[in-house]
């Protein structure tokens, strides 16, 4: 078939032309003799043919469920949507029943930086991934989620700390600090209380608080008769089992000098082997128990004998010091050693 423009809106187009235009037509459109069975033809849906056959925008964003006009209109409503491609929102999308996927289709999460704060952090501002930024805080608030069932992963700076609360709802019902890499999944359980999930770095368990106890008294603790209330480490020391005070004492210089020690204030250096052990804080009564060990001068061996140390037998005994002796194997009176050691059991006031 021959080619002519036709550009004046004069020139007849020869009858043949036509009958070969609408050939054409008639075996693209599979012979629809409606505009309805043509777009059926060309695989167009019932549903899309209801939005081409609307007579203007505003009746096509009804069919659609639009809320408004505008290129960023949402549409409110959707029975049943199928995609083969991608799908691109630039709002949020509501769903009332479930979302399958299909074949090797996956939903790919988001991540974004997040700021710390201790009280006004908004968890539900950003994607499903959140990394924390700033420095590290006591998060004892957040703002509320968006609804029940919302859930965010957070990976909170090195020693941000989450207090558990009526608010937050941690595994094991403890306060968590964190360490780099560790995890919180946050799902609300109301728009304004949360369960956390804790998975740590370094694959350690989340430790779980004891149910039911509370740290036992003073008292509770020196009777050491119930099984209901807690040791803790700040009452343990009224234990009668547990030393009040002991210490290490360096003497190979000539002066005593304090190695290490618990609850012990000073040496005096009384004379040679005589030492007073000064506690900082006193026993309740004189009436107390002194163990201790030495070691002998430097160069002795067994047969030099035994080294060892005594309380002095000419000092009252005291609440809030020990006087003690001490000698090397081959002396006959006291002496100075290369060092001693004495732990003190007794009651606390």
């Amino acid at each position: 078939m021959a080619t002519q423009n036709f550009t004046d809106k004069v020139t007849t187009i020869p009858t043949e032309w036509l009958n070969d235009v609408d050939a054409l037509v008639w075996d693209a459109f599979g012979g629809a003799t409606t505009v309805a069975a043509a777009l059926t033809a060309l695989g167009i849906s019932t549903f899309a043919q209801t939005i081409l056959d609307d007579t203007n925008a505003a009746t096509a964003r009804v069919t659609l469920g639009a809320a408004g006009s505008g290129a960023n209109t949402d549409i409110t409503s959707l029975n049943a949507f199928t995609a083969n491609g991608a799908i691109t929102a630039n709002g949020g999308i509501t769903a009332s029943s479930d979302i399958a996927m299909s074949g090797n289709a996956a939903i790919e999460e988001a991540r974004a930086n997040i700021t710390q704060h201790a009280t006004t952090m908004d968890f539900w501002a950003g994607p499903n991934i959140l990394d924390g930024a700033g420095a590290a805080v006591t998060i004892t608030a957040c703002a509320n989620a968006p609804q029940a069932g919302a859930r965010r992963k957070f990976y909170p700076l090195a020693n941000t700390v989450l207090t558990h609360d009526a608010t937050f709802d941690i595994d094991g019902n403890v306060s968590q600090t964190a360490a780099a890499g560790d995890c919180w999944e946050i799902v609300a359980k109301t728009t304004t209380t949360y369960k956390v999930h804790v998975t740590k770095e370094d694959g350690t368990a989340v430790v779980v608080a004891a149910s039911g106890l509370t740290a036992a008294s003073q008292a509770q603790v020196e009777a050491v008769t119930s099984d209901a209330v807690a040791l803790t480490p700040l009452n343990g020391k009224y234990h009668p089992g547990v030393a009040k005070a002991w210490c290490v004492v360096d003497v190979s210089g000539g002066t005593p000098s304090l190695t290490a020690n618990l609850n012990v204030a000073s040496i005096t250096d009384n004379g040679t082997g005589d030492f007073t052990i000064n506690l900082t804080t006193a026993l309740s009564t004189s009436a107390l128990c002194a163990v201790g060990m030495v070691r002998g001068p430097s160069g002795e061996g067994t047969a030099n004998g035994l080294a060892g140390m005594s309380i002095d037998a000419g000092t009252a005994l005291s609440a809030s010091a020990l006087r003690v002796w001490t000698k090397g194997g081959g002396a006959s009176g006291v002496t100075d050693v290369q060092r001693f050691n004495v732990a003190i059991f007794g009651d606390f006031a």
